[in-house]
């Protein structure tokens, strides 16, 4: 995902998740276009907003009371004409 001109922001709550992140991506050509940061999604305030979010079953693993705080902050973190990415199991 991450290239000259698109840069690529990885968000977790656990602080392992990241290490591990930080590290798998530390020796990739293009390193410096990846940011990993420890945060809990439904609080955090990006500085910037998304052309494009990839959600890689998040969605499928909060509680279904949660999905709609879910699509609202999906909503604060695009752009107006961001894209939202989803990989979703059958429920």
């Amino acid at each position: 995902m991450a290239c000259p001109g698109r840069y690529v922001v990885g968000l977790d709550i656990s602080e392992e998740a990241i290490k591990k992140a930080k590290q798998m991506s530390s020796s990739l050509p293009n390193a410096d276009n990846f940011t990993f940061i420890e945060a809990d999604f439904f609080s955090w305030r990006p500085t910037d907003l998304f052309d494009l979010i990839f959600d890689y079953t998040f969605f499928c693993a909060i509680l279904p009371e949660m999905r709609s705080a879910w699509a609202q902050q999906i909503q604060n973190f695009l752009k107006p004409d961001g894209e939202l990415v989803t990989l979703m199991f059958p429920l």
